[in-house]
């Protein structure tokens, strides 16, 4: 959702902005006016040359001929006539009557003449009345190129582009049909329709535009493509897109160019989200520009309105672009460095875990936290915004020293839980939790069952090496091994059986450990010979303590079931005589110790001792 609402307002920026607006327009004016249409044959552009000025006046055009030529657009019946000649100059008495003259022949319903803004401009009323008036004033575009017929808002004179078209008196900009060749237009000069054999067929029903040239006039205009035109080619261009409902054609073309417009938008977000790879995204583009391409062309040529290829383009562009960002969490990363807390380098390492999906915790320098997403906050529940309390026992947790990174914790919020930890960033206290407490159950699980004996359920060989080899690696000189054999077990197996032998090792497991400290590690190494670690500060006396407390434990009977059997014990020890003493050295005395206790046992009673391995 996020991804979506930031590319519409990406998306919407451009499209108003339009960057590529001056490409756009060339694009559409040169397939536009390629098309070269025929003109509306009801247009009818009457032009005054430089040649009728001289002809028929001096400095100016004689108004007593401008009257004669209302007269003959009277006498051969035209519908309406637009005149863009100012008739509010300064006129004789011999010029005004003729002009009130012709236009009460028309009259206001076929007769419109430009409005003068100034007021000592106007001219004489009785001539206003006889005309109507609208607003000949044009505006151009940004290029000086005129694409439509615009004139200042708020005129209090009539559209002269309705009123010509249909004798309305609607305002509003017209666009030009640019498909229009301009010089299709029927034209005439001013001399032309007082000539004898000009043919009143011409002007019949015709909608008239009197206007000057050129070069009379010397205000240019200019078409886009077309160049240098005049003011009545402009008034004729928007007569014929009034007559032919262009704005019919505008309203489907802006519904085409928003479907162009959403189009782009889903593209570029679906290449930006579903591409694996640069070159991928590059192909797509390149594939949905060109159809996007096609479809501008299309639509330019078929519905005859102007299209934006290049905006197109660029928003297709702006989606793929911002569909990335948020791929690569670009605004995760603007909004964490906007707020304020974060560095930059902390900003752009979040900006990856901030929605993960596995726990993740951004730690402050003092132990609180800065960050955590939603999957940390429920598994630590911490009290999000502020996270000062809940920080410091998992920060204590994660980093046990100061610039130590624990590469696994266990914690107790509810239930047991281990924890996994990876710290992505060397130099950032950033911590990934992955939960391992399933697999982390089955390991130790199997590793008792290889370290434990089925039997007596105490550690067995490898369980007492790995134990031993443990306390090597934490270098510690602080241990003692007691070794022990039993003394009669044999005989119990023998005249017993193989089932009172076993029940005999499980009860002489059970009394060994009831004397032993909850550190101690009693193992079974195999037969009847057991082993002890003891670990701790220690000497030779409480050592030699506890192997009689182990021997004592045997003194009483056990009852094997099938019988109530005598066994005994001899219990050896040893403790390091030195740092250079190695655990394997400390372990063979305690073994020649054990079967020399053996022995001295044994003679005690008067048997033979059995011969040591």
């Amino acid at each position: 959702m996020r991804a979506a609402a930031f590319t519409l307002l990406v998306g919407w920026t451009v499209w108003y902005l339009q960057p590529m607006a001056n490409v756009d327009r060339i694009w559409s004016d040169v397939l536009l006016a390629c098309q070269e249409h025929p003109a509306e044959s009801e247009i009818v552009i009457v032009q005054v040359t430089a040649q009728d000025v001289l002809e028929n006046g001096v400095d100016r055009l004689d108004r007593k001929f401008i009257a004669r030529t209302f007269a003959r657009f009277a006498d051969h019946g035209v519908r309406r006539v637009l005149s863009d000649i100012n008739l509010n100059a300064q006129l004789s008495t011999e010029e005004f009557s003729a002009l009130l003259t012709s236009l009460q022949r028309l009259g206001p319903a076929r007769f419109a003449t430009g409005y003068e803004p100034n007021e000592q401009m106007q001219g004489r009323k009785e001539l206003r009345d006889l005309a109507t008036t609208v607003d000949l004033r044009m505006i151009s575009g940004h290029d000086a190129r005129f694409r439509e017929f615009s004139y200042p808002s708020q005129s209090p004179a009539a559209d002269p582009i309705a009123w010509l078209a249909f004798g309305e008196s609607a305002s509003g900009p017209t666009a030009f049909d640019l498909r229009v060749d301009p010089q299709s237009f029927a034209r005439y000069t001013i001399s032309e329709i007082h000539q004898p054999m000009f043919d009143p067929a011409k002007l019949r029903d015709k909608l008239v535009i009197l206007a000057m040239d050129q070069s009379v006039n010397r205000t240019r205009v200019y078409l886009p493509m077309s160049g240098e035109s005049n003011r009545g080619t402009l008034l004729a261009m928007a007569t014929h897109a009034k007559l032919r409902q262009y704005e019919r054609h505008l309203a489907i073309g802006d519904i085409v160019l928003t479907v162009h417009a959403v189009s782009a938008v889903l593209a570029g977000l679906l290449i930006g989200l579903w591409s694996t790879t640069v070159r991928r995204a590059f192909l797509w583009f390149m594939a949905v520009g060109g159809v996007l391409m096609f479809a501008a062309s299309y639509m330019v040529v078929s519905n005859g309105t102007p299209a934006r290829p290049a905006s197109t383009l660029i928003l297709t562009l702006s989606s793929l672009y911002s569909a990335l960002a948020f791929r690569m969490k670009l605004p995760q990363l603007l909004w964490g460095f906007m707020a304020g807390d974060l560095s930059p380098e902390e900003a752009w390492a979040w900006r990856t875990q901030a929605d993960g999906k596995q726990p993740a915790v951004l730690f402050g320098s003092s132990g609180f936290i800065k960050r955590a997403n939603a999957a940390a906050i429920q598994a630590f529940q911490l009290h999000a915004p502020t996270f000062t309390q809940d920080g410091v026992q998992l920060a204590k947790l994660c980093s046990p020293e100061v610039g130590e990174h624990a590469s696994e914790i266990t914690t107790n919020i509810g239930n047991e839980q281990i924890w996994a930890l990876a710290w992505p960033h060397v130099h950032l206290p950033m911590v990934v939790f992955t939960d391992v407490t399933a697999a982390a159950q089955e390991q130790a699980a199997l590793k008792r069952q290889l370290t434990t004996d089925p039997l007596t359920k105490v550690l067995n060989r490898k369980g007492f090496e790995d134990a031993v080899a443990e306390m090597n690696r934490q270098g510690r000189q602080d241990y003692a091994i007691l070794f022990m054999d039993m003394n009669g077990f044999k005989q119990v197996n023998d005249e017993q059986g193989h089932e009172a032998g076993d029940l005999l090792l499980k009860h002489a497991a059970a009394r060994f450990a009831s004397v032993m400290r909850p550190s101690d590690r009693l193992a079974r190494l195999g037969g009847d010979e057991f082993a002890v670690l003891m670990v701790g500060q220690l000497d030779c006396d409480s050592v030699q303590a506890m192997a009689l407390r182990l021997e004592a434990t045997l003194v009483e009977p056990i009852d094997v079931g099938s019988a109530m059997v005598h066994v005994g014990v001899a219990a050896g020890f040893a403790l390091p005589e030195s740092p250079a003493e190695t655990s394997a050295e400390v372990l063979r005395r305690a073994d020649h110790e054990m079967y020399a206790r053996k022995s001295y046992l044994k003679s005690l009673k008067g048997e033979k001792p059995r011969s040591s391995r």
